[in-house]
């Protein structure tokens, strides 16, 4: 599914402050199919910042691939991934939700789309795995979206939820029996925008790929240059598509005094 989008204005950030950004990552993609019953697979783990983890299951040449849900985007004046953030709420400025993984299905109509990230509340095949501004999808957490890594011998099981200010859910079962929610049971993590930011607005599934974080000063017209405080940004960034990640340094950015910052 595709991720979400969120945005807001900063008014008047704190002198000296730092935003620490975090960019979700979209998983790598699980091609391999087994080849025989009890054939041990790995575990399909979901993008960074909390994509929920999958397994392939199959039995008797029929098999479902499920992928992994999407990592969330976010910034925060502290460091740490969202579901580390738990104790922290207060100090997350935005999130925007990553979607639940797609799947394919030999015996259940092929192809299987996974649900977008918000936003507000995220897309999901019922309630049960939506993720709001309250609580998560079954399965998921805050910052954390659902995994279900059991019953790889089984025909059906469900793919990861997205993760996001609270994740999308996984159906926590997998079976021989085919039914719409052992494949479809899932959904995106929400999204979440401080109600101390202004200009606010959001959208589900807005965004393909690795996630994407944009901070951009707004310069008043009469500002002066020598009036000026500062605030410096550490980025959290996918460095290489094969899902790993780094701290990419610090940069320190002059503001004039009033001046606000747009996130996106």
């Amino acid at each position: 599914g595709l991720g979400g989008y969120s945005k807001g204005t900063l008014n008047n950030p704190t002198v000296g402050s730092t935003l620490y950004v975090v960019v979700g990552g979209q998983p790598t993609p699980y091609t391999t199919v087994p080849t025989a019953n009890n054939q041990s697979v790995p575990t399909i783990n979901g993008g960074y910042n909390g994509g929920g983890n999958t397994i392939c299951h199959y039995w008797d040449s029929e098999y479902t691939m499920p992928q992994a849900g999407g990592g969330a985007t976010h910034i925060a004046t502290v460091s740490g991934i969202l579901s580390s953030l738990v104790s922290q709420q207060d100090k997350v400025l935005i999130v925007a939700g990553g979607g639940s993984g797609g799947a394919y299905s030999s015996n259940s109509g092929g192809r299987i789309t996974g649900y977008a990230g918000g936003g507000s509340s995220s897309n999901a095949y019922t309630s049960t795995y939506q993720a709001t501004q309250s609580a998560a999808g079954s399965g998921g957490s805050f910052g954390q979206g659902g995994s279900n890594t059991s019953g790889y011998n089984f025909k059906y099981g469900p793919s990861g939820g997205g993760g996001g200010w609270y994740g999308g859910g996984c159906y926590s079962s997998y079976s021989d029996t085919y039914s719409e929610e052992l494949v479809r049971g899932h959904g995106g993590g929400s999204g979440y925008i401080k109600s101390t930011l202004t200009s606010t607005s959001s959208s589900n599934g807005s965004r393909t790929g690795h996630g994407q974080a944009k901070i951009t000063a707004i310069i008043p017209a009469t500002e002066y240059v020598s009036e000026t405080v500062s605030y410096s940004v550490e980025c959290t960034v996918c460095t290489d598509p094969s899902g790993t990640y780094a701290i990419s340094g610090s940069t320190t950015q002059s503001l004039g005094t009033g001046q606000n910052l747009t996130l996106t």
